[in-house]
């Protein structure tokens, strides 16, 4: 996440490399594309981070965006 932007910003952002990923039929694991957007989120969402799987054996990639 770059410095001074908007967490809507951010999740625009990621949902444009999504999609171009998805057209040029680069297939991404959800695991994959949550560990990215988790640590690339500056360390004020440390404490998110922690809490999104306390208690969940999986969690989905809509599931983060929503979360944040």
């Amino acid at each position: 996440m770059k410095k001074g932007s908007s967490l809507k910003e951010y999740l625009d952002e990621i949902n444009a490399i999504l999609m171009e990923l998805k057209y040029t039929n680069v297939k991404m694991e959800d695991e994959h594309l949550i560990v990215i957007l988790i640590i690339s989120l500056p360390p004020l969402f440390v404490n998110f981070n922690n809490s999104l799987s306390v208690g969940k054996d999986y969690i989905t990639i809509e599931e983060v965006k929503y979360c944040l």
